[in-house]
């Protein structure tokens, strides 16, 4: 019985340190899902890891079209999300349970400044999304860009104005400053869990 009583707790222990790492990565999962749908019109590119501002970047998604490049930030949350655009966190309920996140506009738009760096676009080229599960409920002030996943194709192509003129081009840039190098990602990780 004692070992038994063992083998849950390392599994309890095992699945709490998992958990929020498979939570995200689905998120991003159901995210690169839908984007595939968007069609030829658009170059989709999914955990991005890029060096610009003497520091790496990780992307979940950029989406580059004729449209724009939007930038998206996939967020995997449950129970309601409530906060303003500027603040520095929002907050998550879930039942009686209160968590802090960072804001993830605030996060995205760094994201969205290193692909600027390296593409040399215009700022105005960029759009930036916040992408959080359907079962969520946002109350999120003064942002129509953070959206739940089954708007975000339609969000996407609500933008018509063509805004790039040599997609190629930007493609290329972006392949190009991609970081695939798995030692380099893994800094990056490591270097992320000391900051939090």
């Amino acid at each position: 019985m004692e070992i038994f009583a063992l083998i849950s707790i390392i599994i309890a222990y095992l699945l709490k340190l998992i958990y929020p790492k498979l939570k995200g990565q689905i998120g991003e999962i159901n995210v690169k899902n839908e984007l595939n749908k968007l069609g030829n019109e658009y170059k989709v590119f999914n955990d991005l890891l890029i060096y610009s501002d003497n520091k790496t970047h990780q992307i979940d998604h950029a989406v580059v079209s004729k449209y724009g490049i939007f930038v998206i930030e996939t967020k995997n949350y449950s129970g309601k999300i409530v906060g303003n655009i500027n603040d520095k966190e929002w907050t998550q309920y879930i039942g009686k349970k209160v968590n802090k996140m960072k804001n993830p506009i605030i996060q995205n738009h760094g994201h969205v400044l290193a692909l600027k760096d390296i593409t040399k676009e215009s700022l105005n080229s960029f759009i930036s999304i916040v992408c959080f599960h359907d079962n969520v409920e946002l109350k999120i002030n003064n942002n129509n860009n953070v959206i739940k996943l089954s708007n975000l194709n339609k969000s996407i192509k609500e933008h018509k104005k063509v805004i790039i003129k040599d997609k190629d081009k930007v493609i290329d840039i972006i392949n190009n400053n991609n970081i695939v190098d798995k030692e380099i990602r893994k800094k990056h990780v490591k270097d992320i869990k000391k900051k939090t």
